[in-house]
């Protein structure tokens, strides 16, 4: 079994930010640096603050080939609560690619999500999401979060 490192969890967005100039850019993956420590220390509130998160979030999911499309605070914030009431909030990246434009950032991963065998034994872990869009499809797990300033 791989060691994980959670200090580890942000290294490709370290890398990008030392050769990214744009202020947007640097000021967005900072804040997506930022958001994935809070979410993985559970504190999943702090995610939802004006400088933190776009008004209308939109996350894409592709994984164990399907895609997961979640919008608006409300949706999202439901998920993140899940994932921390249930201990599921932690997770483990490699293999990752980051990539930043003006209005969102994507990130390629291979991910390893701490799940309760429970959890998956009963089969609710994507029934917790609130309505969600459910399409057949391959890819590694996706990740894309748009954020306005």
């Amino acid at each position: 079994m791989p060691k994980f490192d959670v200090t580890k969890l942000n290294v490709a967005i370290d890398e990008l930010l030392e050769t990214t100039t744009n202020p947007r850019h640097r000021f967005l993956l900072m804040a997506y640096s930022r958001h994935r420590y809070l979410e993985v220390a559970g504190r999943y509130e702090e995610i939802f603050a004006a400088d933190m998160m776009a008004m209308d979030p939109h996350y894409h999911f592709t994984q164990a080939g399907n895609n997961i499309e979640l919008s608006g605070q409300d949706h999202v914030k439901s998920l993140y609560k899940m994932w921390a009431e249930t201990n599921q909030a932690i997770f483990f990246i490699e293999n990752e690619d980051v990539a930043v434009a003006d209005h969102f950032i994507c990130s390629g991963v291979t991910f390893y999500q701490q799940v309760s065998g429970k959890g998956l034994k009963q089969g609710k872990v994507l029934s917790h999401l609130p309505s969600f869009s459910l399409h057949r499809g391959e890819g590694t797990v996706r990740e894309g979060v748009q954020a306005q300033r």
